[in-house]
Formats: structure tokens, C-alpha cells, sequence
């Protein structure tokens, strides 16, 4: 969702507002009086037969930028997650249950009130005694507007077929991958992609004039020779043992073999390069694709390595200053992390977006009594991004 870490204090809402406006995804209230709570459903529906969305309570907003001071509303005497959760519940049907959140505010007797929905899957959702269909428009003037008969039939469908199409093209990529890569290596697989690939995003000539198109540091993201047109979009097959592609729903994915290091008097090790490179260069990918075709939503997001029982990896700058090999060693067999994040983190805060997915799958590699050293990783993931040549 739009918030990478559920927000805790009015700082947290403060910088929210600081980058995102009112659109598509974002809606502000400056207080939860009638009006706002007879409009909930309204909100929370379209939300939900769009592409999710955030109602922060709490922030005034002027033609759909928030304003000055951010302080929050005055603290109701009442439980809000249990006021929001009962006028869903009898507001809505079928009904969406969203997350809610109350930030207390530095402001004396206020708080903020944060509603996230995720796209929904059991959509259309419709009020007003399921007569009235709202979906989200985009435009801060009028946020939702009622569906028409077209719209409401391809959300219905959305019931059915975008988890079957995500797992049949996430399977395409795995069997072409495996011509590359073979399974029983030691190897990196990344893939993300739109949460409900309901439609093609654009063409597969785009994809192609995309990658053909796009730089990536001091190149492009893969090289040309390797580039082969398929089926649903364009694939890398490099004889360096990394598979990639980009398809036209959304999906990108790469498999890649992972090194082993040698140092002398030191186990061999894999070190976090191989797997921090790859993710960012693919979230890159992914950032630059999606705002070529303009995709905004929740996406999908997946890493995982693989055959690393007993393998170490080194994640820390300096990692025998304080600790040993045995310090960094995994149990498992494979290590995957699965996330729901959206294209606009991605295209916010993606050194964020990295160090989260990197934090959660180096804990498994952690086997020291001390507790995980995430600021020190989180530091040196942020100082090597800084040290690249990215352009955004």
C-alpha cells in the first residue's frame, strides 16, 4: 500500500502529505463529522473497485493539496476502528473490512485516522442497498463517480480471472528461466508485478521499444544481444546464467545464478551484491515500465533464493569486525519474502522499498544471540545506492 510502515505519530502522517496529493489513491478529510462518516461506504467502496487507496481524517486540503497545520481532529468519545468497521459492515455489500489506524497527534486533544483498502477481489461492491456502484475517478473535485453496466461486468470478472492469469504467466517465466538457469543451482528469483493483472498494460511492441528505449546505469537493463521476442512480451536469455523479462501485464522477473566468494582462510560466502543487485536493477525496471504506461496500484512483489542450506552470506560492511562466518549461515533450503507494496512506493522511495525486502530475507541468514543488525544494513544497502550511477 501507499504506506511503507504503518504510520505511528503525526510525523509520519506529516511526510505522507508531503508526497502524495489527493488523486487517484489518496483522499483527505479534515474531520470525521456526519457528513464524512455518511460518506464512508462511498469511499471505501470505490477504494476497493479501483485500485486501493488511502483516507487519511485529520488533514484539510485545498483543491486536493493538503495544507497547513496538519494537526489532526478533535479526539471523538468513541472507539473509531470499531465505528469505522460497523459502517462498512452494514454500509456496503458485499462488505470491505479496511485496515484502520489512529495516529495520536502532537497537537493537544487530537489524532488522525487512517483508513487503507486494498483492491478487492470480491468487487463490485455496492451502497445505498445495492443500487449505486462507485469507482475512483482520479480527479480531487469529484473522487468516485458511479460505474457503468461495462465497468461493473469487468469487475465481476475480476473475480475470476487475475489470480489464474498471474500464476499461469509467473509459470511461464519459471519454465523458460529453467533453460537458463538450472533449478538445482544456487540462484536468485525476483518477480513483480501488478497485484491483479486484469488487462495487458500496453502492447508488446511497447515492451520492446521500452527495453530498447531504457538506460540503466551505465547501459541499458539488458544487454540487446540477449533480448528475444516471446510470446507475451520480450525475455533476456543471457549465456551468463540470468534469466529476465517484461511482459505486457506487468509481470517482470528475473532468475539469476548466484557466486560464491572466495577469500583465503575464510569459508566461501555469498555476498548480499548478488542478490542487492538484481532487485535493483529489476524494481528499477519495474518503476521506469510502469510510469511509461502509466499502471498506478498495488503490485505483487517476490524474493527468494534458493539451495542455500548451510551457505553463508555476508549483509554488513566489515562483518568479522564483530561477529564470524557461523554468524551468517542459513538453515533453509530456500529463503523467500512476499510482499504487497504499490507503484507509488516504487516511485517514491525505492532504496526503501529494497532495504525492506533485503531485511526480511537476510534474517533467516542471522544465527548470532545479538539482535539483527538492520541499521547497519539498511546503512550500507542505502551508501551503495548512493555510490551508484541511477538515474531515476
Amino acid at each position: 500500500m501507499l504506506f511503507i510502515t504503518p504510520p505511528h505519530n503525526a510525523e509520519a502522517i506529516r511526510a505522507f502529505c508531503a508526497r502524495f496529493n489527493e488523486g487517484l489513491r489518496v483522499e483527505y478529510k479534515s474531520t470525521f463529522d456526519d457528513n464524512v462518516r455518511r460518506n464512508l461506504p462511498k469511499v471505501v467502496s470505490s477504494f476497493a473497485n479501483s485500485l486501493g487507496g488511502v483516507l487519511v481524517v485529520g488533514v484539510n486540503a485545498l483543491n486536493g493539496v493538503p495544507q497547513q497545520p496538519i494537526d489532526g481532529f478533535r479526539i471523538p468519545n468513541e472507539e473509531l476502528a470499531l465505528t469505522i468497521e460497523n459502517i462498512c459492515l452494514q454500509g456496503m455489500n458485499p462488505p470491505v473490512i479496511p485496515r484502520t489506524t489512529v495516529v495520536p497527534s502532537d497537537a493537544p486533544d487530537r489524532t488522525f485516522l487512517v483508513i487503507e483498502v486494498d483492491e478487492s477481489v470480491e468487487a463490485p461492491h455496492a451502497i445505498e442497498n445495492s443500487k449505486r456502484v462507485y469507482v475512483r475517478t482520479g480527479n480531487a473535485a469529484t473522487p468516485y463517480d458511479g460505474a457503468d453496466v461495462e465497468l461493473i461486468i469487468e469487475l465481476i470478472k475480476r473475480r475470476e480471472e487475475p489470480s489464474r492469469r498471474y500464476q499461469y504467466l509467473l509459470s511461464t517465466a519459471r519454465t523458460r528461466a529453467a533453460t537458463v538457469v538450472p533449478d538445482d543451482a544456487i540462484h536468485v528469483v525476483i518477480a513483480v508485478s501488478p497485484t491483479f493483472p486484469r488487462r495487458s498494460l500496453c502492447d508488446r511492441n511497447d515492451v520492446w521499444n521500452f527495453l530498447n528505449d531504457s538506460r540503466y546505469r551505465v547501459g541499458r537493463y539488458f544487454p540487446l544481444q540477449t533480448l528475444r521476442r516471446v510470446s507475451d512480451g520480450v525475455a533476456s536469455f543471457d549465456q551468463d546464467q540470468e534469466y529476465a523479462q517484461v511482459n505486457a501485464f506487468g509481470l517482470l522477473f528475473t532468475k539469476r545464478v548466484i557466486s560464491l566468494y572466495h577469500t583465503d582462510n575464510q569459508p566461501d560466502v555469498i555476498l548480499i551484491g548478488e542478490i542487492f543487485h538484481p532487485l535493483l536493477k529489476l524494481l528499477h525496471c519495474a518503476n521506469a515500465f510502469y510510469t511509461r504506461v502509466g499502471y498506478h496500484g498495488n503490485l505483487e512483489m517476490t524474493l527468494s533464493v534458493e539451495n542455500v542450506r548451510n551457505q553463508k552470506m555476508h549483509f554488513i560492511e566489515d562483518p568479522f569486525r564483530f561477529y564470524t562466518p557461523a554468524n551468517f549461515e542459513c538453515f533453509e533450503h530456500s529463503v523467500s519474502v512476499s510482499e504487497t507494496s504499490s507503484s507509488e512506493l516504487l516511485r517514491q522511495d525505492i532504496v526503501e522499498v529494497v532495504q525492506n525486502h533485503l531485511q526480511q530475507l537476510c534474517w533467516s541468514f542471522w544465527q548470532s544471540t545479538e539482535e539483527f543488525p538492520s541499521n547497519d544494513m539498511r546503512a550500507y544497502v542505502a551508501r551503495v545506492i548512493g555510490q551508484m550511477n541511477i538515474r531515476a
